[in-house]
């Protein structure tokens, strides 16, 4: 079996021949290989000494890897052959064809023979990130912020998705997102169809409300389906990394595709709900209500988009159906027994309930 250190010397010569403009590097002793992986990726921080030029500094380097165990959402596109090159080339294409802040790659390593997984490497980005365990409205430094800067993040998080949103994703080369084109049709019986699997026969009765709703409105051509945009997928405060209330970075686009732009503020407006009122959490001096930020959104991005509750809903069954995914994953694990029932009773299920009695949605 291979040993860390074997693992570590890899990866530093692989890096030695991958990171442009380096000359040498060393990376620290005791960087464990990982043992398990999270469901999107395994991410290590890796501390390196870095020297460029005759110039040495201390750096650090995040390295992604192909998880081991299947993914907990549905495959949009099948370009490539790793979930790990498809987040790969997402960033690649944000920093070619746009503004948005994202971390500097450094090389991608489909091959899984190396470290035994593919894996991709990129420059570390420092700074704040939004807890999700426990949730950031509740502890951390959005709660020790002032009201003003609270309004700041909230306001420049929006205004980074609409960059996002502005990308010509046509001239960016970017029908590989999704298979055949953009089909919001396609894409909600994808979930419907994962949801199924994930249940494995298990009935989730509000989750099969929802999803017939959703799909009476779309049958019925009561939503307006605009052009299609570059979508980040996983729009929210705790996917960017913040210095000053501003953000430097964003991150995880495992589930970037091409969707009408509310799919992303409809994410977005369904995470604040998930932080304040399914956490029981009071929204803080500063924070803006979710109608002041689609307002806000809608004056970033030029447009109006009316009446969100289909996109916010659409959010929340998409969730609910991840809760189940990773509960069964760790089944697998062995953090709960087989019989557990927070699959189906647990915050994001409960929200969902209570978003379709208040609407009447069913």
């Amino acid at each position: 079996m291979e040993t860390n250190t074997q693992f570590n010397q890899k990866l530093e010569r692989w890096l030695l021949q991958h990171w442009a403009g380096v000359d040498a590097l060393t990376l620290a002793e005791g960087i464990a290989r990982p043992e398990g992986s999270g469901y999107s990726a395994t991410t290590m921080i890796v501390p390196a000494t870095v020297t460029r030029g005759g110039a040495t500094s201390e750096e650090r380097i995040v390295v992604r890897m192909e998880p081991e165990s299947s993914i907990v959402y549905p495959k949009h596109c099948t370009a490539f052959p790793s979930e790990i090159e498809q987040q790969y080339r997402a960033i690649e294409m944000l920093s070619a064809h746009s503004d948005v802040p994202v971390a500097p790659l450094i090389a991608l390593e489909p091959d899984p023979t190396l470290l035994g997984l593919p894996f991709f490497a990129m420059e570390y980005i420092g700074g704040d990130v939004p807890i999700e365990d426990p949730i950031y409205t509740r502890e951390g430094f959005f709660t020790e912020a002032s009201p003003q800067q609270r309004r700041q993040m909230l306001q420049h998080g929006l205004q980074t998705m609409a960059k996002i949103h502005r990308i010509d994703w046509r001239a960016a080369g970017a029908e590989w997102l999704v298979d055949g084109g953009p089909n919001l049709h396609r894409d909600l019986q994808l979930w419907k169809d994962h949801a199924k699997k994930e249940l494995a026969g298990r009935v989730h009765p509000d989750m099969e409300r929802a999803f017939s709703w959703l799909s009476r409105q779309l049958d019925g051509g009561v939503i307006d389906l605009s052009e299609p945009v570059m979508c980040w997928g996983d729009a929210r405060p705790g996917n960017m990394i913040w210095q000053d209330f501003t953000c430097q970075c964003v991150c995880d686009f495992e589930s970037m595709t091409l969707a009408p732009a509310a799919t992303d503020i409809g994410w977005w407006l369904m995470f604040d709900r998930y932080a304040h009122e399914a956490q029981g959490a009071e929204r803080l001096p500063g924070e803006l209500t979710r109608e002041e930020q689609q307002a806000y959104f809608e004056q970033c991005s030029g447009r109006e988009f009316g009446d969100l509750y289909f996109y916010e809903l659409y959010a929340a069954v998409r969730y609910s159906v991840l809760v189940v995914s990773v509960m069964n994953r760790w089944v697998k694990r062995g953090v709960f027994e087989e019989d557990h029932t927070i699959w189906l009773q647990n915050p994001v299920a409960d929200m969902m309930t209570a978003m379709m009695s208040e609407r009447d949605a069913g």
